[in-house]
């Protein structure tokens, strides 16, 4: 029953909280999804030695989190190994952690100029400004979907040196624009009302799930269509083939996790073996230079 679910999974919580370095909200949310999916959909007793052995955390925690990304499932699963380490250290072994999720690949110059023409070529303003804004906001600033989704014309300033995101939520931070995309972002700010959304004109303030597929899906044309996160990728990988340096890029980006951004490295283009050498032996920093 759900009221025994409930109780089972409250009494684990306050059991294992203290053990684990998670936050109990957060453990409490992980834990009673992982334990529905298992007790509701597989059928297991409720049994915590049993639910959180190493067998059934491996079986279990992809089915239970499927749709997530590589590295939130990776997360949850960590959760999970701290779960059953705590409920029986003796008889608990370690899972193997996931492998490292496949960045997503970053769009072409050829594939932008397609993406621009989906975006000019909606058939109302509302989905021509909300294409323009994801394509301006997340391959011109590097927003996430989430991050998109609560921008609106008064997070937008244009000064002398060009036009700043200023992101709000957990990773607040302040993003200049890749000038290709200033035009486009100007085109659609809304000065007769600065609260407006950029993305979902209209809406209320506040992301919810799947807001950008949900928009591809229902927007017109039937040739490419983009991704919030391929988009992020365009925007990390032009900022990697301009050498931005990994501090001021991680900073514009809101991660504190230089891995991040190096998986994206596969996809910054090789110059000839000549230029490379040059490169190489002339980028000595004039305070290391001998006198």
């Amino acid at each position: 029953a759900v009221t025994d679910r409930a109780a089972f999974t409250g009494a684990l919580v306050a059991r294992v909280a203290s053990g684990v370095n998670y936050q109990e909200h957060i453990l409490r949310g992980a834990v009673a999804r992982y334990i529905e999916w298992c007790a509701d959909v597989a059928g297991f007793e409720l049994n915590a030695t049993e639910l959180f052995s190493r067998k059934v955390i491996a079986y279990a925690v992809p089915k239970a989190f499927a749709g997530w990304s590589g590295a939130a499932t990776g997360n949850m699963r960590s959760v999970m190994n701290a779960v059953g380490r705590a409920v029986d250290p003796a008889g608990w072994a370690r899972v193997p952690t996931l492998a490292a999720a496949e960045p997503s690949a970053p769009y072409s110059d050829g594939e932008l100029v397609q993406l621009r023409s989906w975006a000019a070529g909606q058939p109302t303003e509302m989905f021509r400004r909300g294409a323009a804004a994801m394509l301006s906001l997340c391959a011109g600033a590097g927003l996430t979907a989430s991050e998109l989704d609560q921008a609106s014309s008064e997070h937008i300033s244009f000064d002398s040196a060009g036009a700043l995101v200023q992101v709000t939520g957990r990773r607040a931070r302040l993003v200049p624009v890749l000038a290709s995309w200033e035009g486009m972002l100007a085109r659609i700010l809304d000065d007769e009302d600065p609260y407006a959304l950029l993305f979902r004109p209209g809406s209320e303030q506040g992301a919810y799930r799947n807001a950008t597929s949900i928009f591809t899906a229902r927007s017109a044309g039937t040739g490419l269509k983009p991704t919030a996160p391929r988009l992020r990728a365009t925007w990390v990988v032009a900022h990697l083939n301009a050498g931005t340096p990994y501090p001021v890029l991680m900073e514009a980006a809101g991660v504190s996790d230089l891995g991040s951004l190096a998986r994206f490295v596969r996809f910054v283009p090789r110059g000839t073996a000549s230029d490379e050498r040059e490169q190489l032996r002339h980028a000595e920093c004039s305070d290391w230079k001998s006198t």
